[in-house]
Formats: structure tokens, C-alpha cells, sequence
């Protein structure tokens, strides 16, 4: 067995026996989430909900059954177009993908013709209803999540061992812990990485938390990943386009799908009303650039709907989260530039990272937390909250020293002709202002900027050129990648 192969075969394995009876009655009793329901009685709730929702608005039925008939109908045509081209490659020739890929287009024809012959708006509605909540709710599995997290201290030591965490304020876990039994609680980081629910998870765990409903991009289900992010409650969000077409059914995507968007709020508010914790990036989607996003309001907005439907708060807790080594570095840059970077497994990012923190001692990923705020009936303002809210993220973000590095090197860069070498004596005043005085460094000002150099010229951003003291300058675009990611709070950027 590869050293690549046997993660994920261990995965698979422990999947399957997570499953048993035996051991699935005994993971439940362990596990922290006693309030939550099965999958197939979520979706039942959920389709209720819809149902009875349009039962009452007859005409509104009848335009949102149109529209959303129409679009699922472009989604199915594109995918059984896409796969039918690939399996008219003639240079494509592994049995057991065409294998898959037949049975899956069979499927999708399937699909296609049962929603072509829905009669009427009902009809219609109960059946995508069905069919979206089948595809977005989690499938959390409490053995699998209790056998997954003690294996992943075994599968991905140097990446669990380099998580540290601090709170902004005495009391806020306490604070947070006490919540999470009366009332619902939103968690939102920034977000940075495709594997940052995991380091937010694992803490949440050692704090003897219920692991949390987590809101996963489409693109990282495949493969393993889509088994594992499922059994531990993450739960699929579909962004993107339901398909290419001309006219003006091009460019739609699923969120402009009145059938989904409502099976979507549907889901959220059946896992609120038994307070179940959820956890979403306020920013929607990793940086592009490194810096810090724009609040996005549409999962806020379901929740303050929901607090004013049922006079009940919610509580969000800012958790600002940062990397030494950020694992997607060049893929983000790449992405930036146009180039597609949806095509890699978790699994695979995780790999990635342990491999990185292993190489790098000075690596860490800092979470910090900051104390919950209260979403009511009588908050006011939802873009006033949400900038609050990413606010007090922005103000917490924990200067790593990479980022320190980075920003430093753009400042002094420029004081040669050639405007790309520098001089570590040149920056070591900068560099140490920017080190955060709230968490303890690894070793001495000269120690953590030796352990960000070291990372820059391993990543092949930087190389040596003067025995350690003069450098070159090779990758400008992803050493400011790193430099933004402080950009709040550095003049000179």
C-alpha cells in the first residue's frame, strides 16, 4: 500500500465500521450532538416545511415551480452532455470511471424525465424539494466523527500539533460553552483555506463542544472527501453555475434557484430549532488576493429571519483564523489568474499540510476566539452587524510570522537598484513591530524571523543570496499574498 493510498483506505475502513450497529449505539452515547436527528427524518422536516410553505401561496407556487423546473432542467442537460463527451473519448480508457460514469448519466436521465413529467406546481415543488434536500443535508455519523478525530492526531500529527488557540477575553469559551445548550450558535471564521473547519472543529471538540453543521462548498465533495466531510456534518452548499447555456438562461446559479434557496433556509432553520451550532465563512469563499473579504449576508439574513419568526437570539462567535504556511498559497495565486483550483480533494490538502509542518518547526495555525454577539428581532442593521462581526475578526487575526516577513520584505525591497533583493538586517525593526504581542512567539525575535525565512525559501519564494543575510525576491505576487493578510493593519500596504 502507497503511503499516498493508505489515508484514504483507512478512511474507508473506518467508514465502514463505524456503521455497525454495536459501535454506532455506543458512538452515540459518547457523542457531544444528543439533540440531533437522523438524515432521512432532517429531510422529511425540511420537505415538510416547504411543502406547507407553498401550500399556502398558490400563485407564488406556480412561478417558483416554473423557474425552478427550468433550471434543474439545465443542469441535468449540461451534466448529461458533459458526461456523455467524456465517455465518447476514445483516449479515455479506465473501466472502472466509465463504469461510474454510465451509471451516474443513467441516473441523470432518470432524474431528468421524473422531473419533466411532474404534474403541476405541487408536484413539482414536492419532488425538487426532495431532490435538494437529499443533496444538501450531512450525514454525521457520531462513531465515525469519535474514531475520525483520535485518528487524525495519528493521520495528520504535525498538522493537529501545530494548532494553538487563545480567546479575546477572559471567559469567552466559558461563555460559548454555556450557549451552545440554550440557543443556537453561528461560528464564522475568516476564511483562508479549504481545511480550516478542521483546526475549528478539533478545538471545538477539546472544549467538549457538539461538533457543528458546517456549510461545504459543492467542489469538495469527491471522492473520500465527499464520505468524510458528510459524517462529520458538513453539509453540501451549491455556488456555482447549474450550467452553460446561451441567452438569457446563461449564467445561473443555484442560489437564483427559488426551490433550492428555500430548501437551503429550510435545512438551517430545522437544525436552529433544535439548537444545533452551524458554521459558515461570513466571506463566502477564500481570498483571492490573501486580504480580508467583504461580509456576505445570506446566511445572516436566514438567521435573523428566523429570530424574528420565532422571537428567539442567536449567537455568532468571530473566530479569526491564520496560517504560517497557507496550504492552497500558489493555487490561490493561480485561481487569481484565472485558472480553475476546484478540482482538489480535502484529503489530499490535508496531506499537503501535514507534509508542511513537518518541514517547517516555526509552522502553526493560531485560532483565536472572540466572545459571542447576540442576532435578534431587534438587531437593527444586518450589514451594520456583519461588518461588526468582520470587524472584530479583522482586529483579532494573529500576526504570524510569515505574514510579519512578508510584509516587512515589500517595504524594504525597493531600497536597492534592482528593487528585489534585501537585507534581513534591513528589516528586522519592522519585522519584530509587527510580531503579535497577545501570543507567545516560538523563541526569540531572531529565531521566529529565521523560521519565516526558512518557510519563503522552502516555498520558493525567496532564495539566499549573501549567507543568509542578503536576498533575492522570486515571487512578489505570493509574497504579498502573505503580506495582505495583515493588510488591515499595516500602512505601507
Amino acid at each position: 500500500m502507497g503511503r499516498k493510498e493508505m489515508p484514504e483506505k483507512i478512511l474507508r475502513a473506518l467508514i465502514s465500521f463505524s456503521c455497525l450497529a454495536p459501535v454506532r449505539g455506543v458512538g452515540k452515547k459518547l457523542s457531544y450532538n444528543k439533540s440531533i436527528l437522523p438524515r432521512g427524518e432532517v429531510v422529511e422536516r425540511v420537505c415538510q416545511r416547504v411543502m406547507d410553505f407553498y401550500a399556502e401561496r398558490k400563485v407564488e407556487s406556480a412561478l417558483v415551480s416554473r423557474t425552478a423546473k427550468t433550471y434543474q432542467g439545465i443542469y441535468f442537460r449540461n451534466q448529461i452532455k458533459t458526461i456523455k463527451e467524456k465517455l465518447a473519448d476514445e483516449t479515455f480508457e479506465a473501466p472502472a470511471l466509465r463504469e461510474k460514469l454510465n451509471n451516474r448519466l443513467a441516473r441523470y436521465r432518470k432524474e431528468k424525465e421524473e422531473l419533466s413529467s411532474c404534474d403541476g406546481p405541487k408536484e413539482t415543488i414536492a419532488f425538487l424539494a426532495r431532490y435538494y434536500a437529499e443533496d444538501i443535508a450531512a450525514d454525521f455519523e457520531p462513531a465515525f466523527f469519535s474514531i475520525f478525530k483520535h485518528m487524525a492526531y495519528k493521520l495528520f500529527p504535525n498538522f493537529a500539533s501545530s494548532i494553538q488557540i487563545s480567546e479575546n477575553g477572559d471567559g469567552t469559551f466559558e461563555a460559548i460553552r454555556k450557549l451552545m445548550w440554550e440557543a443556537p450558535v453561528l461560528f464564522m471564521p475568516n476564511h483562508i483555506s479549504n481545511a480550516d473547519h478542521i483546526p475549528i472543529c478539533m478545538t471545538l471538540n477539546q472544549m467538549r463542544l457538539p461538533q457543528p453543521r458546517i456549510a461545504v462548498g459543492a467542489n469538495l465533495f469527491r471522492g473520500i472527501s465527499a464520505v468524510l466531510l458528510s459524517r462529520v456534518n458538513g453539509y453540501k452548499i451549491r455556488r456555482e453555475y447549474v450550467g452553460q447555456s446561451e441567452g438569457v438562461l446563461g449564467g445561473i446559479k443555484w442560489f437564483q434557484n427559488p426551490v433550492y434557496k428555500h430548501v437551503h433556509t429550510e435545512y438551517l432553520k430545522q437544525g436552529w430549532d433544535n439548537n444545533e451550532p452551524l458554521m459558515f465563512y461570513i466571506e463566502g469563499t477564500r481570498s483571492r488576493d490573501g486580504s480580508l473579504g467583504k461580509p456576505k449576508l445570506g446566511i445572516l439574513g436566514d438567521a435573523l429571519e428566523y429570530a424574528k419568526e420565532t422571537g428567539r437570539t442567536l449567537y455568532v462567535v468571530p473566530i479569526s483564523i491564520s496560517y504560517s504556511i497557507v496550504p492552497e498559497d500558489k493555487d490561490i495565486e493561480a485561481s487569481r489568474k484565472g485558472e480553475n483550483i476546484s478540482h482538489k480533494d480535502l484529503l489530499s490538502q490535508l496531506r499537503g499540510m501535514d507534509r508542511g509542518f513537518k518541514k517547517y518547526a516555526s509552522g502553526g495555525i493560531h485560532l483565536r476566539f472572540s466572545p459571542p454577539v447576540a442576532l435578534n428581532a431587534e438587531t437593527k442593521s444586518l450589514s451594520s452587524f456583519a461588518g461588526d462581526v468582520m470587524e472584530t475578526i479583522s482586529s483579532e487575526v494573529v500576526t504570524m510570522t510569515t505574514s510579519a516577513l512578508a510584509a516587512s520584505i515589500l517595504k524594504v525591497k525597493h531600497k536597492t537598484l534592482t528593487g528585489r533583493t534585501f537585507h534581513l538586517s534591513d528589516l528586522m525593526d519592522d519585522f519584530i513591530s509587527l510580531l503579535d504581542k497577545r501570543i507567545a512567539g516560538k523563541g526569540t525575535p531572531e529565531d521566529q524571523l529565521n523560521g519565516a525565512v526558512d518557510i519563503f525559501k522552502g516555498r520558493g519564494f525567496i532564495k539566499d543570496t549573501g549567507n543568509g543575510e542578503a536576498f533575492e525576491l522570486l515571487d512578489e505576487p505570493l509574497i504579498l499574498q502573505y503580506a495582505n493578510r495583515i493588510a488591515h493593519r499595516v500602512d505601507w500596504l
